[in-house]
């Protein structure tokens, strides 16, 4: 979008009048740019207004406006007039104006965050010796739990929100139904389905969460999991991500684990341990935390594996989110390291 000038020059000196108090002193008429009459005096034009405490608040009380000036003698360009005071009058921001100053905003916050991100990937968390560590403490965690591919898939499904023994009991139920399979799940009445996993809770987003995945199975692979887990991680993953009820969290675990491919799963548990080591904080996304362990141990499922179900481990025992244990932690002696 294209502003005249006059216009740019009117939403700029809005926003500086904000920052600045309120006071804007010019010789130049912001909507003409004529030259003030050489008086001896500066014109001076004056916004009485109280500072606003961000831009939102400024645009919502209607203070971030063209400023329309009024003159109160014969105006610009006259000798006879030994002073022209220009006033400021107020009025709601035009559609332009506001667009303008958005995408100021927008440009000013994606250079923070650009900052930022380059600020702490500059140095990386000594990863290595935190899984050396773990390992040490806690040993092989023989992650993920379930007896095929499709087990395992189904528990990353149903473990969202809820603890693992709860979808252990529903596995078991659709085990003892002999349902335990893509195509008796696609087959199953919706109301049979939400009962065999009541115990996971949240059953009947779930239900409906277990049939998209089954149906997407049999559209895009005809129910076949070989052939799905022979397609490349990454077109693999955005086709998961458009299944209905699969986040980046769960199609990570199915990927991971169902199929061995090379992702991390970068969980509550493994933002809350970096974040406590100060190597991110709470915007940081998920995708950053993924990466951030992903470059250290390139395409290394056995490692991802084993480094994930240790992060929980550690997270469950010791790097709790309320009163944590740092001082029993076998991370505890690296706590300092990122801060």
């Amino acid at each position: 979008m294209k502003l005249a000038p006059s216009q740019a020059f009117s939403a700029l000196t809005a926003v500086g009048l904000a920052r600045t108090g309120g006071v804007y002193t010019s010789r130049k008429d912001p909507s003409s740019g004529a030259k003030a009459p050489n008086s001896g005096s500066d014109v001076m034009s004056e916004l009485k207004l109280r500072p606003p405490k961000n831009l939102l608040q400024l645009e919502n009380r209607g203070a971030l406006a063209r400023t329309r000036p009024t003159l109160k003698n014969q105006g610009w360009g006259t000798r006879k007039t030994p002073l022209a005071t220009q006033t400021f009058e107020l009025r709601a921001p035009k559609a332009e104006e506001r667009s303008l100053v958005a995408s100021l905003a927008r440009d000013d916050n994606e250079r923070r965050e650009r900052s930022r991100v380059q600020s702490r990937t500059s140095v990386e968390p000594p990863l290595e010796e935190y899984y050396r560590a773990l390992f040490s403490s806690f040993g092989p965690q023989h992650w993920w739990p379930g007896e095929t591919q499709f087990e395992v898939i189904v528990g990353a499904i149903l473990t969202q929100n809820t603890s693992w023994t709860n979808v252990e009991r529903a596995i078991a139920n659709l085990r003892g139904a002999k349902l335990l399979s893509p195509a008796a799940i696609a087959r199953m009445p919706l109301g049979r389905l939400e009962q065999l996993i009541r115990s996971s809770g949240y059953f009947r987003q779930k239900a409906r969460k277990l049939k998209a995945f089954c149906d997407f199975l049999g559209a895009a692979y005809g129910g076949s999991l070989k052939k799905m887990f022979e397609t490349p991680t990454a077109t693999l993953r955005e086709q998961l991500l458009g299944v209905f009820g699969i986040g980046p969290e769960t199609a990570d675990s199915i990927l991971l684990y169902a199929g061995q491919h090379g992702v991390f799963v970068a969980d509550a548990y493994t933002k809350r341990l970096l974040a406590r080591h100060g190597w991110v904080d709470e915007k940081t996304s998920y995708e950053e935390v993924r990466s951030m362990v992903e470059r250290q141990f390139p395409g290394d499922v056995e490692r991802f594996n084993e480094f994930h179900a240790l992060i929980v481990s550690v997270g469950k025992q010791f790097c709790r989110p309320r009163q944590p244990l740092c001082g029993e932690c076998p991370l505890g002696p690296h706590l300092e390291e990122g801060r």
